[in-house]
């Protein structure tokens, strides 16, 4: 590992396993363990609660018909395995594309951890009655390795993510087995996917967006950052004491990574276009899967795929399946989920805005700056596709202080008068001979009248 990666992980990651100790409650009976290094016995290797006889497993566990069900896969770590004389390995909790997430003890900080193994289905295997080594394919060794190494520098991007609560921590992170490891802190609750079949299939709204709202601040300091999670899902939101926490960073990515060698990670329902592409991703790939986790806790329904949707979209607006919401806060889910990148914000910001503030959001073409439909896929005005676009809000009016007085000369030239235009605007105003006064005092009634309109239709969408 580098020099500046040990000096971000003194500097953030062993702060943060401080302050997750300090704030984690102690057990009674742990009080006389904290003193000296626990030993992986005191723990049981199944759910990793203190044990007192130093089997290695519980008494809960030990009659619990998970743990007599369980089975470990061949290429799973072994139950008690322990990794840099630190970290117990206990049962898997889940598995993806690209690693094992394990249950785990930190030995030395007393605590439970969850860890994520690097291990790329495709590209490796390990027998683990052999050898715990993980093995690369032939002819897979680059891209096992170049894979590694994302893992650990996503890793290190995250334990900077250190003051974000709503986002699971990282204590730490190491190569070991030939493979890598990230341990992060373990969060006790339920799923968000859980708490909606608790709740009957459906989590009322109100309830709902203000547990939700904290979440659009953290991701979008996630996406500051550089990174798109790429696998938000009902199932990867935990709720913590009422407070939603995000888990489960195994596949997310470097924005500025090269698309087209993205790894194709996908949860139907709640993966965008792109992700079937492996190209185009970026924040708006994380508003899609957002946006479908709240649709999903409103109506029960997972959306449909977005790659059935291209041709004929079938997904059923909120409000008919009976989801207690407005009509601009189905119309803000709707256009997250739009089926083409291009087609929903392209930020949380611009979601959160729109869903909780009702800002009413303008698209603009980049190449003309004339306004465009909600899911316009080419310019209406110069015909180009609209790759990107610039978006503007219905307070961008405050631009406009003399619309009204230009806004019958430029009206028949123009559709749209737009903030890239005032420059040029207010040089020609200002070598214009206008009055102080407003224009309607100078003007007969119909001519107020329909100077008024004009200015009314430069702030209306183009439909």
């Amino acid at each position: 590992m580098t020099d500046d990666a040990d000096k971000i992980k003194s500097d953030a990651v062993t702060e943060r396993a401080g302050a997750i100790r300090r704030d984690a409650p102690v057990d009674d009976e742990s009080v006389s363990t904290t003193a000296r290094k626990v030993r992986h016995e005191d723990r049981c290797h199944f759910c990793m609660n203190l044990v007192s006889k130093g089997t290695g497993i519980c008494n809960d566990c030990a009659g619990n018909k998970k743990f007599s069900e369980y089975k470990s896969a061949a290429h799973h770590l072994p139950l008690g395995t322990v990794l840099k004389s630190q970290y117990l390995v206990g049962r898997v909790l889940g598995e993806g594309g690209f690693g094992i997430t394990y249950i785990g003890c930190d030995l030395t900080l007393d605590m439970k951890v969850t860890i994520k193994e690097y291990y790329p289905v495709g590209l490796s295997m390990r027998q683990s009655t052999m050898s715990l080594n993980v093995s690369s394919f032939t002819g897979a060794v680059d891209s096992f390795e170049k894979g590694k190494e994302k893992f650990l520098g996503e890793a290190r991007i995250m334990a900077r993510l250190t003051k974000q609560s709503e986002v699971v921590s990282v204590i730490d992170y190491f190569e070991e087995n030939n493979s890598a490891y990230i341990v992060m802190e373990y969060i006790e609750g339920v799923t968000l996917k859980k708490q909606t079949e608790l709740r009957g299939g459906k989590i009322p709204s109100r309830e709902l967006f203000a547990m939700l709202e904290p979440m659009f601040g953290a991701l979008g300091t996630v996406h500051d950052a550089g990174l798109i999670h790429r696998d938000i899902s009902p199932d990867n939101l935990m709720i913590e004491n009422g407070r939603l926490r995000l888990i489960d960073f195994g596949c997310a990515r470097d924005v500025s990574e090269n698309s087209e060698t993205q790894t194709l990670t996908l949860k139907h329902g709640y993966a965008p276009l792109e992700q079937y592409q492996r190209k185009g991703q970026g924040p708006w790939t994380d508003v899609y899967a957002f946006a479908a986790s709240i649709y999903y806790c409103l109506t029960g329904q997972i959306p449909v795929r977005s790659v059935d949707r291209i041709s004929e979209d079938e997904l059923v607006p909120p409000r008919k399946l009976h989801a207690d919401i407005t009509e601009q806060q189905e119309k803000s889910i709707l256009l997250a989920l739009g089926v083409r990148p291009t087609d929903r914000f392209q930020s949380m910001k611009e979601f959160h805005d729109s869903l909780y503030d009702g800002v009413s959001i303008k698209r603009y073409c980049s190449s003309c700056k004339k306004q465009i439909g909600d899911t316009a896929a080419y310019c209406r005005w110069c015909g180009k596709p609209v790759n990107e676009w610039v978006m503007k809000t219905a307070d961008d009016k405050k631009l406009f202080p003399r619309l009204r007085l230009f806004g019958r000369k430029k009206q028949a030239e123009e559709a749209e008068i737009t903030p890239e235009d005032m420059p040029a605007f207010e040089e020609k105003l200002s070598e214009a001979d206008l009055p102080e006064e407003p224009v309607e005092e100078t003007v007969g009634e119909s001519e107020e009248k329909l100077c008024t309109a004009k200015d009314a239709d430069t702030s209306s969408a183009e439909e």
